[in-house]
C-alpha cells in the first residue's frame, strides 16, 4: 500500500530535519544505502563458500557409502528364509467324505 501525498510531505521534513540536526547521522544513513543498492537485492541472502559446499557434498557421499556398507553386510542368517506356500488346489473327484469326518 503505497504512502499517500501527506504521509509523502511528512516523511520529507522528517528527513530534512533529521540531515539538519545531526549531520553525522545522515551521512551514516547515506552510505547504508549507497552500500545496499551496490550489492543489490541478495544483501542480505546466506552466502556460502566452496569450502563449505566441498565439506557437505563429503558428508553426503561418506553417509551414503555407510548406509549401502551397512544394508549390504547386514546378517542375513539370522533373518529364516521365506517358506514356499503351496498354491496348488487338490480335488479328489473319486472320493466322497461323510458329513460326519468333519466333526471335532
Amino acid at each position: 500500500m503505497d504512502p499517500s501525498e501527506r504521509e509523502h510531505r511528512l516523511l520529507k521534513e522528517i528527513e530534512q530535519n533529521l540531515r539538519h540536526q545531526d549531520r553525522a547521522f545522515a551521512w551514516r544513513m547515506d552510505a547504508l544505502n549507497a552500500a545496499s543498492a551496490r550489492q543489490g537485492p541478495q544483501r542480505f541472502a546466506c552466502h556460502t563458500t566452496r569450502q563449505e559446499l566441498v565439506c557437505v557434498f563429503l558428508i553426503v557421499v561418506i553417509l551414503t557409502a555407510l548406509s549401502l556398507l551397512l544394508i549390504l553386510t547386514v546378517d542375513r542368517t539370522r533373518i529364516p528364509p521365506a517358506t514356499p506356500v503351496d498354491t496348488r488346489v487338490r480335488i479328489d473327484i473319486g472320493t466322497a467324505v461323510a458329513p460326519s469326518t468333519f466333526a471335532t
